[in-house]
């Protein structure tokens, strides 16, 4: 069963993106799986003790998958939000495309790639030199230096909201500064060194993603939760209302416009990762997927959650496009730290060929977004998106529209 949920946050909510000498600085773009699965599991915990020891199997034998949850305001998931890819560019250049509003516009250089000859690295090259050829005509044009190439950035992974067609912005979060001092009890004075800062999503705004089951651990859900989230639970932050909606793979291939789209053997397919992406040095705790060098779809974990109808080999066109990172930590239970897991960053691409297509594609590509390639998918990692067309706009529509 595939659920697309939503989170909106009911209280100041702090979810760390990373610890300094300030304090704690909190995501703005999207609210890790992790920290999804660990409220929900907190929740069934709270409202059915009965349930411990199922939850306790969960950790061992995850039975469900959950993705971020990307900011949306009203927006719908996938249809006008998209996380940012690594051919993305963002304009350094506030302009008013909304009113009342000035937003920062994208493009991207993929659909120059899709469409190029010769190896990636050659596609890669080429697209890139349209781009500044694109742009540097229309800067001579208009005399904007709006236009200029050297006005553009690098974006990945980053959350886009779609505000007409060929026109999407980069869109974050609304934070607050939280500040909290200790008092000494008996001198009624500021103890030392207590001091905390905290930056805080303000109440109100939302957040969405998906949440797939192959258990019935999530039925003692209602469709509607209060959860907590983040830090300072006890406190009274991090509450969010959770609203579940079942879906389908049907409406979400049509979200994705690509419901009637074929793949065939020999056509280059583009995944995105849609979450962190745990690569080869992960193998050891992960069964059953060794590397995404020569992919096999559905994957074992794939088909845990139901009969799939359809298979694809892939086999991976160097290099990855995106950069790489790490995710670690320690148990709070034992104070012993955790495997640590090299990713590919949310927003990197993977150029594959199609080795072998077989029934239902599309259905086992939405399979890869929902359920994930591994069971690191219910700690809201591996999670990939097909790209069949850019949703983003190339270098010559993006000139017409902006």
């Amino acid at each position: 069963m595939i659920y697309e949920y939503e989170i909106k946050i009911l209280s100041p909510t702090v979810v760390t993106e990373r610890i300094g000498k300030l304090g704690y600085t909190t995501h703005r773009q999207f609210i890790n799986g992790s920290v999804v699965r660990g409220a929900l599991l907190t929740k069934i915990y709270e409202d059915s003790p009965d349930k411990e020891e199922l939850i306790i199997k969960e950790l061992d034998k995850p039975t469900f998958s959950v993705s971020p949850a990307l900011f949306s305001e009203e927006k719908d998931l996938l249809r006008e939000i998209w996380p940012t890819h690594s051919l993305c560019k963002v304009s350094k250049t506030y302009r008013k495309l909304q009113e009342s509003v000035k937003s920062r516009p994208i493009v991207s250089n993929l659909r120059y790639v899709i469409e190029g000859m010769g190896g990636i690295l050659e596609r890669l090259k080429a697209s890139e030199e349209k781009f500044m050829k694109i742009m540097v005509k229309k800067y001579q044009q208009t005399g904007k230096r709006e236009y200029h190439p050297v006005e553009f950035k690098r974006v990945q992974g980053a959350v886009a909201h779609k505000i007409k067609d060929n026109v999407w912005i980069l869109q974050n979060a609304k934070t607050e500064p939280i500040i909290n001092i200790a008092l000494h009890r008996a001198r009624g004075a500021v103890e030392p060194e207590m001091f905390f800062y905290y930056e805080a999503l303000l109440p109100g705004q939302k957040f969405k993603g998906f949440i797939s089951q192959k258990g019935s651990l999530l039925e003692t859900l209602s469709n509607k939760e209060i959860i907590t989230i983040g830090k300072g639970g006890s406190r009274g932050y991090g509450r969010a209302l959770l609203t579940l909606k079942e879906t389908s793979t049907e409406d979400i291939l049509d979200k994705m416009r690509v419901d009637k789209w074929k793949i065939s053997e020999g056509d280059i397919l583009v995944l995105e990762a849609f979450s962190s992406l745990g690569l080869d040095n992960s193998a050891y705790i992960v069964k059953g997927f060794d590397s995404i060098q020569s992919l096999k779809l559905p994957t074992p974990w794939m088909e845990e959650f139901g009969n799939i109808k359809g298979a694809l080999r892939l086999r991976l066109l160097e290099p990855l496009v995106g950069g790489t990172g790490y995710i670690d930590g320690f148990s709070i239970r034992t104070g012993l730290p955790k495997a640590r897991i090299k990713t590919l960053k949310i927003g990197s691409l993977l150029f594959y060929k199609v080795e072998k297509a077989e029934g239902n594609a599309l259905e086992v590509l939405t399979g890869a977004l929902t359920y994930g390639l591994c069971s690191l998918a219910s700690i809201g990692l591996s999670h990939v998106a097909p790209i069949i067309e850019d949703p983003f706009p190339s270098p010559d529509k993006f000139i017409r529209e902006v």
